[in-house]
Formats: structure tokens, sequence, C-alpha cells
């Protein structure tokens, strides 16, 4: 299979967020992480689309991930959060890695979106590395 863009990214297992933020901090160039979007207001010096894509109406968010739009999204404090497809997409055809911290659920909704992740297990040689 022949892909046109930079495959997203998954790592399972221990130290995985550590594993991400190097990635990212160390190739800029090559990985980065997609922006999120939320319905919780925007806060002072927050900038639409930097932090989040904010989105004013709840009932729009609930419909696009009733609609399988969203890889994953969860409420929190009374918010909507989630990562949308298309935000995946976005990294994606910048030709860099979109590193994404998600359950094995969201492969699935990946790959029925026609983008087909690496997904990474690592596994420490040893139960004392952890």
């Amino acid at each position: 299979m022949l892909v046109d863009y930079s495959r997203p990214l998954i790592i399972f297992g221990p130290f995985k967020e550590t594993i991400n933020d190097q990635l990212i901090n160390d190739h800029p160039d090559t990985f980065a992480s997609c922006i999120p979007h939320t319905t919780r207001p925007k806060r002072d010096k927050e900038v639409e689309g930097r932090e989040y894509h904010f989105v004013a109406n709840r009932k729009q968010m609930e419909d696009d991930i009733q609609n399988y739009l969203f890889i994953e999204a969860g409420e929190y404090e009374g918010n909507l959060y989630g990562t949308s497809i298309n935000a995946v997409r976005d990294v994606a055809y910048s030709s860099k890695h979109c590193i994404l911290d998600v359950t094995g659920s969201a492969i699935k909704r990946l790959i029925r979106a026609g983008l087909y992740p690496i997904v990474i297990y690592v596994k420490p040689r040893d139960i004392k590395w952890i």
C-alpha cells in the first residue's frame, strides 16, 4: 500500500509520554502533535488553532463525535475534548508524523479514515527498567 502522507505514530508501553515528547523536541521537522478540539471557553492568551480548536457549539461537536469524525473524545469538568480525524490529517499532510497518545480503539477509527498508523509497543527488557 502506497500512501502520500506521513503516517501517524502511536506508541504503547512504559515511558510512552517521555518517548513522544523526546521525538517532538529532538525532531520537530519530522514529528508533531495535533491540535485537539474543545467546547470549553478560550482563556486569556490562548489562540484558536494553537492550543485548541475551540468549538462554540457543543451540539455540533457531539454530532461530529457521533458521526465518527473524532478518533477519541471525552468529557472533563462539563466540557468536551477530542482529537479529530482532520486534526491528524492536517499534521500528516504537512509531511510530519502525528504523535498520538490514544487508546487502541482509536486505531480502528484511523484506519477507517484511511490514516494507517504506525503502532509501536515498547517492552522493557526487565521489570527493573520500569
